[in-house]
């Protein structure tokens, strides 16, 4: 009798029958296999470059439509549990350069969009893990999802996304440049989307270079860890004079939204904007004519060294405050405007993090860092291991940031 296979394999050398059913016969497209996976199933990727092959259609996507679908990157090609592969070396990347070789212009929109439901098929979880995701160019200022979310745009439809140990570099959007979340539809009536152990370099947008979350139909939870932000820049398309943010969370349509970052670093990103505490590394915005809740909290983070804004955190000027603000054991640079109301801090560092060497992107602590064991484990939810793969907690104490001072702490 027929067997069902719980994983597909995908390998752009493969040589064998292509169908998906082992290494020596792994789909070359990552197409196929997200088109032929069944719920709860695993994609394994070997490294590579993958793009959407044989289209010039700009909203061409990577995606796919089944719940509980796991797609791991970062093996060599070979391995049989996934304990072996080693994303870190094995770079396995989603492009959207599909055109001319080195041209944005005629890039995809959009990398990837994560699993893709309906109103009637709303799907519970979806899984991308090991992913360099790249190019993306979403330029078109309209009210859809062409200008948004050029590495990542979060479907509608979708419960609750998880997206670890992955690399957003080099995608441009009018909103959200690396990565796009708007809930909205009551179908779903929480979406919760994780990013764990990821980097956001060298993205740009209009509005947040790196990230931007909007609630409008659905209560939205967004948790970010051990995440590092670097190199990203606000700027409008074809001028210099460009918005604000590396991450802009937005709450209106009357529904909750709620954003948590925990041991991450923001440093080295750009604001291009102008204006008294108008410009942020972080803008919260509510809606003046929204009901929902707004809370964005903040645990052992560093931001540091950003240029162009005003201030680490500040409220849209148009809009209200979040209904919280909530900054704990972190180290900045700017502080707070006095117009960010509704904001509780506790045990903030105004002092230099003494990166390795920030100028050539070495987020990591060095000895006499006064970021070294200032965080706390009291309530949080803590990864093993921070973003360079080092052991999180030692000795009882935390550091703040993406990434210790390294394995000889």
């Amino acid at each position: 009798a027929y067997s069902q296979p719980n994983r597909l394999y995908v390998d752009i050398t493969a040589t064998g029958n292509n169908d998906g059913t082992s290494w020596a016969n792994a789909y070359t497209d990552l197409r196929d296999a997200c088109i032929n996976a069944t719920a709860g199933m695993e994609i394994w990727v070997a490294k590579g470059k993958y793009t959407r092959q044989n289209t010039t259609d700009r909203s061409a996507t990577f995606g796919w439509t089944k719940d509980s679908v796991k797609v791991y990157g970062g093996f060599a090609g070979g391995e049989t549990l996934l304990s072996q592969r080693n994303w870190r070396f094995n770079k396995t990347i989603l492009s959207g350069d599909i055109g001319t070789a080195g041209s944005n212009a005629d890039n995809c929109y959009t990398v990837f969009i994560g699993p893709v439901g309906s109103t009637s098929n709303v799907l519970t979880y979806g899984l991308l893990d090991g992913f360099t995701i790249q190019y993306g160019n979403a330029n078109v200022n309209s009210n859809d999802t062409r200008g948004r979310g050029a590495g990542f745009y979060l479907h509608p439809y979708v419960a609750h996304m998880e997206i670890n140990n992955c690399i957003f570099k080099n995608n441009a959007g009018q909103y959200g440049g690396a990565a796009y979340a708007l809930s909205a539809h009551q179908t779903t009536p929480i979406v919760n989307l994780e990013f764990n152990a990821c980097e956001f370099h060298d993205n740009s947008a209009r509005y947040g270079s790196a990230a931007m979350f909007v609630t409008n139909g659905a209560d939205l939870n967004v948790d970010l860890g051990n995440c590092l932000f670097y190199g990203n820049e606000t700027k409008d398309f074809g001028a210099s004079q460009g918005g604000n943010s590396v991450i802009y969370i937005q709450e209106q349509g009357h529904q909750d939204i709620e954003v948590n970052m925990v041991n991450s670093t923001m440093a080295n990103n750009q604001s291009n904007g102008s204006g008294t505490n108008y410009y942020g590394t972080i803008m919260v915005y509510k809606h003046n004519a929204s009901s929902g809740q707004g809370h964005f909290k903040m645990d052992n983070c560093i931001v540091w060294g950003n240029t162009g804004d005003s201030k680490d955190v500040v409220r849209h000027m148009g809009g209200q405050n979040l209904n919280s603000v909530k900054i704990n054991n972190c180290l900045m640079q700017s502080g707070f405007p006095t117009t960010l109301g509704n904001i509780t801090k506790t045990n903030i560092i105004y002092q230099n993090p003494k990166f390795t060497d920030s100028t050539n992107n070495n987020f990591n602590l060095t000895n006499g860092s006064p970021a070294i064991d200032a965080g706390t484990t009291t309530g949080l939810t803590i990864p093993t291991v921070d973003l360079a793969g080092n052991a999180r907690v030692a000795n009882s104490k935390i550091d703040l940031a993406a990434m210790n001072m390294g394995p000889t702490q």
